[in-house]
C-alpha cells in the first residue's frame, strides 16, 4: 500500500498587543479633586479628538455650542463645565451620549441622581449626591453600575482612553475598547 504524503497545514494565530504610541500612566495615586481647568481640558481633549477624528459626528452632535448659564443653577459643578461646552452631544464609554440640560430635567432617575448621559438602550449614566459617577437601568428601575469615580476624574478617564488610543468611535458601538489582533501564522506538519 501507499504511504500518504505529509500535509502541510497552515494555521493563524491571533495575539493581543497593545498600542505602542502614547502612554497615559494610570498607575500610582489617581488624582481625587481636579480643578475645573482640569476638567474644562478632559472635555477639550474629547472634543477635539472627536473633531479631528469623527468630524461627522462631531458636527451633527457637539456643534451646536454650550447650554445658557442660568438654566444650570443647583447642577453640580462639574457638570455645569459639560454643559457651558456642550449642552448633550459629548460622548462617554459604549453608547453613552451626553444630553441636554432639558432632558436632565426630564429624565425619570432615582432619588438623588443627576442624569448627565443616555444610551441606545435608554439607561442613563447619572451622579449621585456624593459625585459618584453611576449608570441608572432605567428597564429594572435600579441602579446597576458604579463608576467609584466623580464626573470629573470620569471624564479625564475617557479622555486618557481616547489619547492612548485603547478606544475608538463607531456609530453603532460608540466609543468601545480596542483590541489590537496581529495574525501569526505557523506551519503544522502532519
Amino acid at each position: 500500500p501507499k504511504t500518504p504524503k505529509p500535509r502541510l497545514y497552515i494555521v493563524k494565530i491571533f495575539w493581543k498587543m497593545e498600542s505602542s504610541k502614547i502612554v497615559v500612566a494610570e498607575t500610582g495615586n489617581k488624582r481625587t479633586d481636579l480643578s475645573n481647568e482640569d476638567v474644562n481640558q478632559a472635555i477639550t481633549d474629547i472634543a477635539q479628538w472627536f473633531n479631528t477624528k469623527q468630524p461627522k459626528y462631531f458636527e451633527a452632535n457637539m456643534k451646536q455650542g454650550g447650554a445658557n448659564k442660568a438654566d444650570l443653577a443647583g447642577l453640580p459643578e462639574h457638570l455645569q463645565l459639560l454643559l457651558l461646552k456642550f449642552n448633550g452631544g459629548l460622548h462617554f464609554l459604549e453608547t453613552f451620549k451626553g444630553i441636554s440640560i432639558s432632558e436632565i430635567k426630564e429624565a425619570k432617575v432615582g432619588a438623588g441622581l443627576v442624569a448627565f448621559a443616555k444610551d441606545m438602550d435608554g439607561n442613563f449614566q447619572c451622579m449621585e449626591a456624593s459625585g459618584n459617577v453611576v449608570t441608572w437601568d432605567c428597564e429594572d428601575n435600579t441602579q446597576s453600575e458604579s463608576m467609584s469615580m466623580n464626573l470629573g476624574q470620569f471624564l479625564e478617564h475617557v479622555r486618557n482612553l481616547i489619547l492612548s488610543n485603547k478606544v475608538d468611535y463607531d456609530d453603532d458601538l460608540g466609543l468601545y475598547a480596542k483590541q489590537w489582533i496581529t495574525p501569526h501564522i505557523i506551519f503544522i506538519k502532519f
